[in-house]
């Protein structure tokens, strides 16, 4: 067997056994319902007490399909807090939250900003931002009423695309250094 032969045999055995890697979460998700707080406006209150409803207002990307699904939301949440594995769930999808710090309360519209992990059997472990905003009881009538939303950011692959890149410049270079000329 020819060396170059060797060696692109070799290349190709290598890029076979190299793990394969699930693909990140994309899109957006957008959930709503009433919840209870410690206080009797977005100024005064620090915490969730209880999510009385939640459900999936818009989902696109990896999410498609969950519009009108009932979300799990864990309960009491302080507005300034740490680490809290499965914050929410639906379809398959847990979202782990990492911090969240209130952000603006204007005109009775209280911004709480969420950092955290979405995770999923299907995909990669993937970074989300959020934000969750709660409407005064003044402002909609009688409840709480919150949105919350999670923006996808881009992260990096890992390096596997350099894996590959100079894979396939070194099978290159050894064939035409080791090509036959006939």
């Amino acid at each position: 067997m020819q060396p170059a032969i060797k060696v692109f045999v070799l290349v190709a055995i290598f890029a076979l056994v190299l793990p394969l890697h699930a693909v990140p979460i994309t899109g957006a998700l957008s959930f709503s319902g009433t919840a209870t707080l410690d206080g009797s406006t977005g100024d005064t209150s620090t915490r969730v007490k209880t999510w009385n409803s939640a459900t999936v207002d818009s989902a696109f990307g990896s999410f498609a399909g969950l519009n009108g699904h009932a979300v799990t939301v864990s309960a009491p949440w302080d507005f300034y807090s740490g680490a809290i594995n499965n914050f929410w769930n639906v379809g398959g999808f847990q979202y782990n939250l990492s911090s969240s710090a209130t952000f603006d309360d204007f005109n009775g519209v209280l911004t709480v900003i969420l950092t955290g992990t979405v995770t999923d059997g299907s995909y990669d472990p993937t970074h989300f931002l959020g934000r969750v905003k709660i409407y005064d009881p003044a402002t909609v009538g009688g409840d709480f009423k919150y949105t919350q939303s999670l923006d996808f950011i881009t992260v990096p692959d890992g390096g596997i695309t350099i894996v590959f890149l100079s894979l396939t410049m070194g099978g290159l270079f050894f064939a035409r250094r080791y090509a036959v000329v006939r």
